[in-house]
């Protein structure tokens, strides 16, 4: 399953508003130049796995309306590409 995540994921960077279900997988924080997630309405929860530290390259991530708990963590402040 994780494959198919990171497949789909090389080629589109999206998979919102689909009806998964767990959390983020830690290895998509491997893909350092990554720029764009969009995971918006995607059925995914938990915390945001902190290998997504290593996604210095990020200017947009749409992750709204999903089961995200805890805060939203430190390093994305340091994504200092990230526009609003």
């Amino acid at each position: 399953m994780l494959t198919s995540y990171l497949l789909f994921f090389f080629f589109c960077r999206a998979f919102g508003s689909n009806n998964l279900s767990g959390s983020l997988p830690p290895q998509l924080g491997s893909l350092t130049n990554l720029d764009q997630i969009y995971i918006d309405s995607a059925g995914v929860g938990g915390d945001i796995p902190q290998t997504f530290a290593n996604l210095v390259n990020m200017v947009t991530m749409w992750a709204s309306d999903n089961a995200f708990t805890g805060k939203i963590p430190d390093f994305i402040g340091s994504w200092s590409k990230l526009t609003s």
